[in-house]
């Protein structure tokens, strides 16, 4: 139960976000109005959550496909491990972007 209101407690911030964004899209937004929308400290907090929402997400569905297909047990790891890292970076990379990167 815990996994699956988590799925759908982060689908819903995700679906908030991106709606966000999609009207910031279609709204003709050019790249210096970008640039000031994603200098406010809430917009840079909302992007991180979203991210971290994407990652815990993912990694719900991964692990749920994964450990339903793939029988071996060192190569279940392997790639949970492996998704685990990438999933790392990125929200690293992200965090990086919004507050360090001019």
């Amino acid at each position: 139960l815990r996994d699956w209101l988590a799925q759908r407690f982060t689908a819903v911030l995700m679906l908030l976000y991106m709606g966000y964004v999609f009207f910031l899209v279609f709204s003709g937004c050019s790249l210096a109005q970008w640039k000031i929308v994603f200098s406010y400290q809430w917009m840079k907090i909302f992007s991180v959550v979203f991210m971290l929402s994407l990652s815990w997400h993912g990694w719900i569905g991964f692990w749920t496909v994964l450990t339903d297909y793939v029988h071996s047990k060192p190569v279940r790891s392997f790639i949970l491990s492996a998704l685990l890292a990438v999933i790392a970076v990125y929200n690293v990379w992200l965090i990086w972007i919004l507050w360090f990167l001019k």
